[in-house]
């Protein structure tokens, strides 16, 4: 497979989105590429068609706690996309104005990986969490741009801040499917 960035060009598609949206949930750089921390088997299917469809080598870690990505330029530009590093993570200016489809890969990469939800009687409430108080309320902003409203709480862990993106019960019929 050819690795090099300069070969290709990746789409403003929903696939992409999801991609980029899952690796600020669970990307994190390795001596080799990225590696998506992903345990969950069909999460991993996706992430492997998905660079199997452009070109790239990816493969389930040996552990199989998730999918490696031997390609060093695209963890170089999700770092610049994104940031890297729990406190860090945020979504770029350029893909909050991208096009719907895109952002609602974004939307739905990021809640496959971080994203929740509880169930009481008739209601439903879905939420993601994070370190960084950035990227939680640059994705309620991406949501927002969806038609999605969304709350932002701020609660201590362990000492530190984690921040959580909770979408209004009436709006869950309007997120993308994350699987």
């Amino acid at each position: 497979a050819n690795n090099s960035y300069a070969a290709r060009e990746l789409p403003a598609d929903f696939d992409t989105g999801w991609r980029f949206g899952l690796d600020m949930a669970e990307g994190t750089k390795t001596k080799s590429g990225v590696l998506f921390a992903a345990t969950v088997p069909e999460i991993q299917s996706r992430v492997l068609a998905y660079f199997g469809r452009i070109g790239v080598y990816a493969a389930v870690n040996k552990v199989r706690t998730g999918v490696l990505v031997s390609w060093l330029p695209f963890y170089t530009l999700l770092n610049s996309l994104f940031g890297t590093g729990a406190f860090n993570k945020r979504v770029d200016a350029a893909a909050l104005a991208s096009p719907e489809d895109f952002r609602r890969g974004i939307l739905a990469g990021y809640l496959a990986g971080d994203g929740g939800y509880s169930r009481r009687r008739a209601m439903v409430k879905v939420y993601a969490g994070s370190r960084s108080c950035q990227l939680i309320s640059d994705m309620c902003f991406l949501c927002s741009t969806l038609g999605i409203d969304t709350t932002r709480t701020e609660y201590q862990v362990i000492g530190k801040p984690f921040y959580v993106m909770t979408v209004r019960c009436e709006d869950t019929h309007r997120l993308p499917m994350t699987g």
